[in-house]
């Protein structure tokens, strides 16, 4: 069973073998909905579309080329007397103004992020817990979270690793009770700490 062509090239070569066999064999199909003379012509016609729209798609991106230099050049330019001006303007803001221009934005000051918040803990399987926070609402963003343990009852706090995102997953001693907390920090500082969550294993 034939199916029906998919591409352009396909449809044109299926419509110019209709036409000939068309022509041909005008005592077996004498009256088509679409003769062989109209169907020629529309095969032509779209043969003629085809070849247009290549030179339309290659005279665009020739165009787009041109577009793109020309943007380049402009950009170039620019950036040649934006850094003349600045020199000549010996940062004076408002004179780089007059022509569209600034002085330059100082580096923002990194600050120290405010505190996780939602802090829970989740029993997995084999002693593993999986911790879960909030990040700062405020702040720079944090580089990394700092993960304390204790077990529940004892006063000193003991370094559990650290996290790159708002999880953490470790592992302790069935039966054991403990309390966690997370702190964010970055280059400016360390926040407070978050609420304490407990697990039980």
């Amino acid at each position: 069973m034939s199916k029906f062509p998919a591409g352009e090239a396909q449809i044109y070569a299926l419509a110019s073998k209709m036409v000939m066999g068309f022509r041909r064999n005008q005592p077996i199909f004498h009256k088509p909905p679409v003769n062989w003379i109209m169907l020629n012509f529309r095969a032509d016609m779209l043969r003629a579309k085809i070849v247009g729209a290549k030179f339309a798609i290659a005279k665009a991106r020739a165009a787009q080329r041109q577009k793109d230099a020309a943007l380049d050049t402009l950009i170039k330019a620019l950036k040649q007397n934006i850094a003349y001006a600045q020199l000549t303007a010996s940062g004076d803001g408002a004179k780089l103004a007059a022509i569209g221009w600034g002085l330059r934005a100082l580096p923002k000051q990194a600050s120290i992020p405010s505190q996780p918040t939602e802090l829970c803990g989740q029993i997995l399987n084999n002693g593993f817990i999986s911790l879960s926070w909030q990040k700062p609402a405020d702040g720079t963003r944090p580089s990394i979270y700092n993960i304390y343990c204790r077990q529940c009852g004892q006063d000193q706090w003991c370094f559990a690793g650290t996290a790159l995102d708002e999880t953490f997953t470790t592992q302790k001693d069935q039966g054991g009770s403990f309390e966690f907390y997370v702190a964010a920090q970055n280059k400016a500082g360390t926040s407070p700490s978050s609420n304490i969550a407990a697990v039980i294993l």
